[in-house]
């Protein structure tokens, strides 16, 4: 065992400046935080866009984005485009060539993006794994983010090389199923087996157990999160507030649930209003909130780059996921100082103290979320309560400083 860890390499696919989710953030939070306290850190991920440099310094963490084919094909697009002419044609032939070719470029398009994934992640294994190779009397530690298949490539050329591995998994249950856009998948897939993870909550330990993941390659440790200098005024403010990928579909965020118990809310509190922060396509929830007469109550932010002042303005986080790790947007919530109503899963109870910070509702129970976001909204000084009592929890458990600092502490168990 060493006493000091001095370069950690990051290993994660999609990262800053592109629009992520909680795993790519907290592993930018994280990465910042080791830097800060005297480590090297290294974040290899994908080059993904000709506008994307090769190296980049960000706040003193180095990031290494290795080659990809995607550029390459984005490139050949671009440069057929410019080149091909639109041919007239009378508005009946259009239609029937339209149909025609609809069907049969759908087909290709299908084959034609899973052979870019699949090349695309193979180049980044290929490429990554040589910049590992390289640097590897400097690594320390390789740190990998989700259990899938990078788990399972992070875990055998660290094996090869001789690196520590530990994976942070993100999600319950851990382990996704391998696709036919990975190359090897069987091979990663019997490797991420192998590794050291960081698992967010007991359940989520027990789910590596089971699968057959080494009870002592496993360490329990949460997300964590830079703790802001102000307290949101929740007392003063009445909007409740939603912040998620909507990319991620309702099957593990919730949204129809988010807006059939919002329908609720704004029928019995005049002047309730929600607010949705986050990418994705947003039509079909918007057409939902029409159906159920409640858009006029709701502002689609869209992707929002810096979501402080969106978290000053809220008196009532609402998180009805059917399915997470550990939300980085409710510790963010819970850090400014706002109550939170969350569905019952895991993630969410590690978090919320039931009747102290918030309030914990059965998943999909919509009439429940709307009579806690009522009561809520009803009484500032139970708003007021429970936002003291979440963002000291989240200080004295949760501050990334705190966090890090154990990571640090499971890097040293592993070299």
């Amino acid at each position: 065992m060493v006493d000091s860890i001095k370069t950690v390499c990051m290993l994660i696919y999609n990262y800053y400046p592109l629009p992520t989710g909680g795993a790519e953030r907290q592993c930018r939070l994280q990465a910042k935080e080791l830097v800060r306290s005297g480590c090297r850190c290294f974040v290899v991920t994908a080059k993904v866009g000709n506008d994307l440099p090769g190296r980049e310094i960000d706040q003193g963490c180095e990031i290494i984005r290795v080659p990809i084919v995607q550029p390459v094909i984005d490139r050949l697009i671009s440069i057929k485009n410019t080149f091909s002419k639109e041919k007239n044609c009378s508005q009946e032939s259009m239609s029937q060539v339209k149909t025609g070719i609809d069907v049969k470029a759908g087909a290709q398009v299908g084959i034609l993006a899973i052979v870019v994934q699949w090349m695309n992640t193979l180049c980044f294994i290929v490429t990554s794994g040589w910049f590992i190779y390289r640097n590897r009397s400097e690594i320390d530690v390789i740190h990998t983010h989700v259990a899938s298949w990078n788990a399972g490539f992070a875990g055998w050329i660290g094996n090869m090389l001789n690196i520590p591995v530990v994976c942070k998994a993100a999600y319950l249950p851990p382990f996704d199923q391998l696709l036919t856009t990975v190359p090897f998948s069987s091979f990663w897939s019997k490797w991420r087996k192998k590794t050291n993870y960081i698992a967010l909550v007991p359940e989520m330990a027990q789910a590596l157990y089971d699968e057959g993941v080494d009870e002592a390659n496993v360490t329990i440790l949460p997300n964590g999160v830079l703790i802001p200098s102000e307290r949101a005024p929740v007392e003063d403010n009445r909007t409740v507030l939603y912040v998620g990928n909507f990319s991620q579909g309702s099957g593990h965020k919730g949204f129809d649930t988010l807006l059939k118990s919002w329908a609720i809310v704004s029928k019995n509190v005049a002047d309730a209003h929600l607010v949705l922060a986050g990418g994705g396509d947003l039509g079909k929830w918007k057409s939902l909130a029409e159906n159920l007469q409640c858009i006029n109550t709701v502002s689609f932010l869209g992707h929002v780059a810096d979501l402080g002042r969106v978290y000053m303005d809220a008196g009532i986080f609402i998180l009805p996921s059917r399915g997470e790790g550990m939300s980085n947007a409710l510790l963010e919530a819970h850090s400014y100082g706002i109550p939170a109503v969350v569905s019952d899963i895991p993630g969410n109870r590690e978090i919320v103290q039931d009747g102290e910070t918030g309030y914990i509702v059965p998943v999909d129970a919509h009439d429940e979320y709307a009579s806690a976001v009522i009561a809520l909204l009803r009484d500032p000084s139970l708003r007021y309560n429970f936002g003291i009592n979440a963002r000291e929890r989240t200080i004295n458990k949760y501050s990334i400083e705190r966090v890090v600092e154990e990571v640090r502490k499971t890097y040293l168990t592993l070299c």
